[in-house]
C-alpha cells in the first residue's frame, strides 16, 4: 500500500487511520466504521490520492 491507495473501504467496527509515512507516522486520517465512511477517491482528503504508507486498525 506504500503510497499507492487511491480509495478506502472501512467494513471494520473499528476507526480506521491511514497515516501517510511508514510506522504509523506522519499526517493521518481516520475513517470511522459504516459505509458512510467508505472513500472512493482520497486525493479529496487530508491524506491526499497515493500517499499513505501505513494503517493502523485497533
Amino acid at each position: 500500500m506504500n503510497d499507492e491507495t487511491s480509495s478506502i473501504r472501512n467494513r471494520t467496527g473499528k476507526t480506521v487511520i491511514l497515516y501517510q509515512n511508514t510506522g504509523w507516522s506522519g499526517s493521518p486520517d481516520a475513517f470511522l466504521p459504516g459505509s458512510e465512511w467508505d472513500d472512493g477517491k482520497l486525493s479529496n482528503d487530508p491524506i491526499g490520492d497515493n500517499e499513505a504508507s501505513s494503517i493502523y486498525v485497533p
